[in-house]
């Protein structure tokens, strides 16, 4: 059972304790901020700056520039509410854009997409600047002061959501861990905190460890913790004294699950991350008999399983033995390695890894003691080699069925101190790291010579490879390099001068792009520029996360190229008002799923300084009904937009070209009964009845006091205009981008000759009006105002056609989505093979034309290594989304031939077997890593999840999943490897050192 526990709601006093040394007692800040009903007011202290907006934004980056001190406070914002903040900031006085392109207000401080239902929980797997930014603490309180924070209903606070028994509450180590006091939900507060072991750094403590802590040998109940990774064992262990009600005098021992065990912490000095504990860890408290004697060892302890989320048993085990044994365990290397924490995919890189056949004799020899270098500066002092050896003795002893790698873990967190906590990370990277650890460990170059590089100087090839491979052997020369490193050709040319620069660089790794998109299919409304002309609904199919430019010109293929890509405005549309105009750099997987998509034909000229135009959004709106809503009016239909001359215009002109511009949408004149028009009450709340008693109906030639001929000519279509804002006659018309309508001035029909709707200037919500627009004089609208046509119940339903209704299906709603297709790994090699442009962040210098250029590069296979490590990239990121490609890769077990993928003609047959594959399952954020590995002593292949190893079902060829992510292959060899140390060599074969460097080259 999980007891909840709140000390706040029983009472209790939290005692004050001192986090990381730092006073979490709430700081005096210079003009805090209250919010009430979602407003932020000053409530003491000097007043704040007042700023601009553009002012705000250079602020607030400048701040985001301090650095990190321990003990500093840094708040958490919502990504989503940033950017708004920021667009805002920088369209507010840019005179230069169209009022479609001007961003709105931002609002209140957001959070509530970051946060669970309590107000203060941050949601688990966020990645800085893609879901939250940091900013500290002067900075927040300018936000808040600025903007507020928009109230957050947590649920903890509603009288009818009380939680049941299955519910957890998590208890906090200090009752400031999360927020100040009297800090509203949703504002996230943490401290920079000093992290890694030999190596220190700053870091903000983003999320916190959560333990499962229990009390031996009453287990009934367990209790949730929260805690900083730098409090240390001893604050641990009087909180659970203090939860627990044990007695200060009382001796206690605290144990962890480490793997399939529990283990005593002992270290009270040590922080609770030097000690390796992890989220979801079991905590065990026991308390000494009155006899001086400790409860039964055997006994069962209730532990919380950290890998299921569920609630087991397992066996308490005191003692410090890190090996869980079983009698039938005698096969080596078949071994499954504890998950001690979101390590799995440290676990299955080992895995393979450890199945590495030379290199795994080479460590169970102890081969690697006699090359371990301690003085390379680039190395481990030997501590990774160390520890990566005496697991790899452990897995292939044969006494164990399972082992935790804490050890090892540690170890990787003290030198890499980003796989120190208990998040999930990627397997390659971890296998970088460790390819690249072991080779300084084992570096045979005790002093590295200083190297210049030289220009290629229209060399051969041959000669250009070999020098460059015996220049990286002066640096770099290790088993691992023997194994695993080949070697590039890299060709760059120079776009001006065509200048051809060849280099010859070592790798690792082959990081294959995957040769597919994916594709998502979009049914969008285009609208084109002449609405006699219906609007369209029509299918796209487009790469995931393409640009607004890419999108628009699938829109032309659709349209067969009737209207060109730079001709188009792209919208968001939600709840009938346009949520979001998206620029040529937007992209395309920003759209939320429930928003609907609009594309406009824009007017020649559009987006254009000097263009004498604008063309501004326009919204339908009808009035509310109930007396308590007649000043409001919600939304309907589909927006459009309309154009209008930049110059001042009176009402009645605006009016006018409204009205041209949506006739397409209104009921024909000759389609309405004159009974439904009696009595109709026009905008100012007249009704026809008495218009025509003061003889303004449609037959006079004065309407409103505008001249026929000028409302004819307001009445003509807009695109009547060229792109300085001067009319055009019918000729001109004719022949330019403009499609004359030949509406003739003499026509006059119900819709023109009388308002039916008024028109008000409104913020993009359409909500609030932004200005009064006089029915006399003339005005300019302002930059960011959108218009609205404003329709009263009555009117709406006799003259307005529903834009649903008019819409056309096009033929590409029929075209489908094609289902996901097999890869080959050939395929995906030649993908890396192929030439690519140079973006500009990774412009080359051309010492020709002593610039930067973007160049065109270019790689080829020059050699292959022993072991050939192929990385297939399935992950993509950018600032909106993170997304996984599940393509299923069709790749050789046995005989991949690679000959024809390599240039160098020297090299013999390269012809490579599958020993191993990282397999990873679901998706970002999450997921689980597993690998399989084809055993040598055996010739099986065998399943390695975490500590449980199986055979693989299926056999060999059931390795070929959509969850394949790094491949091991191992070449044939006709004679294998030489795997000796060169001083141990040199004992039986003395010519063995001189002719290293050539070995090596021939076995590449």
């Amino acid at each position: 059972m999980v007891e909840n526990l709140s000390l706040a709601q029983e009472g209790a006093t939290e005692p004050n304790v001192m986090v990381n040394d730092v006073d979490m007692k709430q700081q005096d800040v210079t003009g805090p901020v209250a919010v009430v009903n979602g407003d932020a007011k000053e409530t003491s202290g000097d007043s704040l700056p007042v700023m601009s907006p553009p002012e705000q934004k250079a602020e607030v980056e400048n701040l985001c520039r301090k650095s990190l001190a321990k003990g500093d406070k840094w708040y958490l914002i919502s990504c989503t509410w940033m950017r708004a903040f920021k667009k805002y900031c920088d369209s507010v006085e840019d005179d230069t854009l169209n009022a479609v392109f001007k961003a709105a207000h931002p609002g209140p401080i957001n959070n509530s997409d970051i946060l669970y239902f309590d107000g203060r929980s941050v949601k688990s797997s966020l990645l800085e600047n893609v879901d939250f930014d940091l900013v500290p603490e002067q900075c927040w309180r300018l936000l808040l002061h600025w903007y507020g924070i928009l109230p957050f209903k947590s649920k903890a606070l509603q009288e009818d959501s009380k939680p049941n028994e299955t519910e957890e509450r998590v208890e906090t180590l200090n009752a400031e861990l999360e927020a100040d006091p009297g800090a509203p939900l949703g504002e996230i507060r943490r401290f920079v905190i000093e992290e890694g072991c030999y190596i220190k750094f700053m870091k903000i403590e983003v999320y916190y460890l959560e333990l499962n802590v229990y009390k031996f040998p009453d287990n009934k109940f367990c209790y949730k913790l929260k805690m900083s990774k730098s409090n240390t064992i001893e604050q641990l262990r009087d909180k659970l004294k203090h939860i627990y009600g044990i007695g200060e005098s009382k001796n206690v021992r605290l144990y962890g699950n480490f793997g399939s065990e529990m283990h005593e912490i002992s270290k009270m000095n040590t922080t609770l991350q030097d000690e390796g504990l992890f989220s979801n860890q079991q905590i065990t408290i026991e308390v000494q008999n009155e006899d001086g004697s400790w409860p039964k060892k055997a006994s069962v302890v209730a532990s919380s399983s950290y890998t299921s989320g569920g609630t087991t048993n397992k066996l308490f085990n005191a003692s410090t033995s890190s090996v869980y044994s079983t009698p039938n365990a005698n096969v080596p290397g078949l071994c499954g390695l504890s998950n001690l924490g979101n390590t799995c995919f440290m676990n299955s890189a080992l895995q393979c890894m450890s199945n590495v056949p030379p290199l795994t004799e080479y460590f169970r020899k102890n081969y690697h003691k006699e090359e371990i270098n301690t003085e390379n500066p680039l190395g481990m002092k030997g501590e990774i080699a160390k520890e990566y050896g005496d697991l790899m003795q452990t897995i292939w002893s044969g006494n164990s069925s399972s082992v935790p790698p804490r050890s090892f873990k540690n170890k990787v967190g003290m030198f890499a101190p980003r796989f120190s906590g208990f998040q999930q990370h990627d397997s390659q990277e971890l296998l970088s790291f460790l390819l690249d650890g072991l080779h300084e460990d084992l570096n045979r170059v005790k002093n590295k010579p200083y190297i210049e590089a030289k220009d290629d100087d229209n060399r051969n090839d041959d000669i250009l490879a070999k020098e460059a491979w015996e220049n990286h052997l002066k640096r770099n020369d290790s088993i691992i390099v023997d194994m695993f490193h080949g070697q590039f050709k890299s060709t760059l040319v120079c776009p001006d001068c065509q200048k051809v620069s060849v280099t010859f660089d070592p790798y690792c790794f082959l990081s294959l792009p995957l040769p597919v998109k994916k594709l998502k299919s979009y049914d969008i409304t285009f609208f084109k520029l002449n609405l006699e002309k219906p609007p369209a609904k029509l299918r796209v199919i487009v790469g995931d996360g393409c640009t607004v430019h890419e999108f628009q010109t699938a829109v032309s293929e659709v349209l067969d190229k009737a209207v060109k890509p730079g001709d188009m405005v792209t919208t968001q549309v939600y709840n009938s008002r346009i949520h979001k105009t998206l620029q040529g750099d937007d992209t395309i997987g920003s759209m939320y799923s429930r928003d609907e998509y609009a594309v406009f034909e824009t007017p020649t000229g559009f987006g254009k300084p000097d263009a004498g135009f604008r063309f501004v959004p326009l919204l339908f709106r009808e009035k509310n009904t109930p007396k308590s809503m007649a000043n409001s009016y919600s939304c309907f239909g589909y927006p459009l937009f309309v154009k209008i001359p930049k110059e001042d215009i009176t009402y009645d002109e605006l009016y006018s070209i409204i009205h041209k511009r949506i006739k397409p949408f209104l009921v024909k004149e000759e389609n309405i009964d004159p009974k439904d028009l009696a009595g109709l009450k026009l905008d100012d709340n007249t009704d026809v009845s008495a218009e025509k008693q003061n003889g303004t109906s449609g037959d006079v030639k004065m309407h409103n006091g505008v001249d026929k001929s000028l409302e004819s000519c307001a009445n003509e279509d807009i695109d009547n205009f060229d792109d300085k804002g001067n009319h055009l006659n019918n000729t001109e018309v004719q022949n330019g981008h403009a499609e004359n309508e030949e509406a003739s001035c003499d026509e006059a029909d119900v819709h023109s000759s009388r308002h039916y709707f008024k028109i008000s200037a409104v913020y993009s919500t359409g909500s609030t009006e932004i200005q009064k627009l006089p029915r006399k004089g003339t005005f300019q609208l302002t930059a960011q105002a959108y218009l609205a046509c404003d329709w009263n119940h009555e009117a709406k339903q006799i003259l307005f056609r529903p834009v649903d209704e008019l819409v056309v299906p096009h033929e590409s709603l029929d075209v489908k989505l094609e289902l996901k297709k097999t890869i080959h790994l050939e395929d995906c090699i030649k993908q890396f093979l192929v030439a690519e442009k140079l973006g500009p962040m990774d412009s080359w210098y051309c010492p020709k034309c002593k610039d930067l250029k973007e160049a065109t590069k270019k790689f080829d296979l020059w050699t292959l290594p022993h072991v050939l490590v192929i990385h297939l990239k399935r992950f993509s990121y950018n600032r909106f989304f993170r997304d996984k490609l599940d393509n299923k890769i069709d790749f050789p077990t046995r005989q991949l031939e690679l000959n024809e993928f390599v240039t160098n003609a020297n090299v013999g047959h390269q012809v490579y077997d599958l020993i191993g594959v990282v397999n990873h399952y679901g998706g970002l954020g999450g997921g689980h890593y597993t690998a399989y590995v084809k055993h040598e002593p055996t010739g099986k292949w065998y399943d390695f999840d975490d500590s449980r190893v199986s055979p693989l079902q299926g056999g060999e060829d059931a390795v070929k999943t959509s969850a394949a992510y790094v491949l091991f292959y191992r070449r044939r060899e006709r004679t294998e490897i030489n795997i000796v140390p060169l001083r141990l060599r040199s004992h039986t074969n003395p010519d063995a050192v001189e002719s290293s460097v050539d070995d090596q080259m021939d076995t590449i």
